[in-house]
C-alpha cells in the first residue's frame, strides 16, 4: 500500500503542478501587461532621441495601448453580463 501511495502521489503531482503553473502564468502575465511602471521607463529611456513627429507616434502608441485595454475590459464586462443574465434565465425556468 505503501508504494500505490508515492505513485499515486508522484502521479496525481504532476496534473497539479501543470494546474498550478497556468494559474501563476496567467497570473503573472496579467500583473506584466498593467506594470504601468516599466512603460514609463521604456519612455524615459527613449524620450531624448524623439524628434518632433516620433513624440506623435508614442502618444498615439500609448492611446492604443489604452484603447486594447479598454476594449478587452469592455469585451468582458459584456461577456460577463450576458452570462450572468444566461444563468438567472436557466435558474428562473428550472424553477417554475
Amino acid at each position: 500500500m505503501n508504494t500505490f501511495l508515492r505513485f499515486f502521489y508522484e502521479f496525481v503531482s504532476v496534473f497539479f503542478d501543470g494546474l498550478l503553473a497556468i494559474v501563476n502564468g496567467f497570473i503573472s502575465g496579467i500583473v506584466k501587461m498593467f506594470s504601468f511602471h516599466e512603460y514609463g521607463r521604456i519612455i524615459e529611456n527613449y524620450k531624448e532621441y524623439f524628434n518632433g513627429k516620433e513624440k506623435i507616434f508614442v502618444i498615439m502608441a500609448v492611446l492604443f495601448l489604452i484603447l486594447i485595454i479598454l476594449i478587452i475590459a469592455a469585451l468582458s464586462s459584456y461577456l460577463l453580463r450576458n452570462y450572468y443574465v444566461v444563468c438567472k434565465i436557466v435558474i428562473v425556468e428550472r424553477n417554475c
